[in-house]
């Protein structure tokens, strides 16, 4: 166990959903067009405060790469669930960087992004609910966390995406990621005890 680079990896997965609320916050409190729960939230990345957003989504996207590889990989501990939940976390992860440079000024390429990422961080669920229903190591509250999490994309997938499911879903996806980081940050303090 490489437990420096494991922590590295949970700091990272705590400051990806810091930082996008702190700077999503500023482009949503800065741009007086912008309706929360009325507009689609890559509406602000192409008004007034479009700097604060694609730079939340670009560095959430950025952070969320080593908090996948280095926290989340070694404590599945392998497997080819693990792998295809690890990897398309990370393909989701550039989905979101790209989200922020194909703003919704590039309009089919934003949505293929936008859409990339939902769909991509909705497939890796599967494979994490899949993963912890043959395995209880990371304890009850996560695995049923993640499969409410998977239900729940896949309801608000079929209902489609208009600003209000896109903002659970976002939001969905926050929750989901501090919890899984939660969950590896107290493995490794107790690892630390031992």
């Amino acid at each position: 166990m490489d437990l420096p680079r494991e922590r590295l990896g949970v700091y990272c997965g705590l400051a990806a959903p810091l930082v996008f609320l702190a700077l999503y916050s500023i482009a949503l409190v800065g741009d007086p067009e912008y309706v929360f729960f009325e507009n689609y939230l890559s509406d602000l990345g192409v008004g007034r405060m479009a700097w604060a957003f694609n730079s939340a989504v670009i560095i959430a996207g950025t952070l969320m790469i080593p908090f996948a590889l280095l926290a989340v990989r070694p404590a599945l501990r392998g497997g080819i669930l693990a792998e295809l939940a690890v990897g398309l976390t990370v393909m989701a992860a550039a989905f979101l960087i790209l989200v922020g440079v194909f703003t919704e000024d590039y309009e089919g390429t934003h949505y293929i992004v936008s859409m990339g990422f939902f769909m991509s961080f909705l497939a890796a669920l599967f494979f994490y609910s899949t993963k912890f229903a043959f395995s209880d190591e990371f304890g009850q509250g996560i695995s049923i966390f993640t499969y409410v999490a998977f239900a729940t994309g896949c309801l608000l997938a079929a209902l489609g995406f208009d600003p209000r499911t896109e903002t659970i879903a976002v939001l969905l996806i926050i929750a989901w990621g501090l919890a899984m980081d939660i969950t590896l940050y107290q493995r490794g303090a107790d690892a630390d005890t031992l």
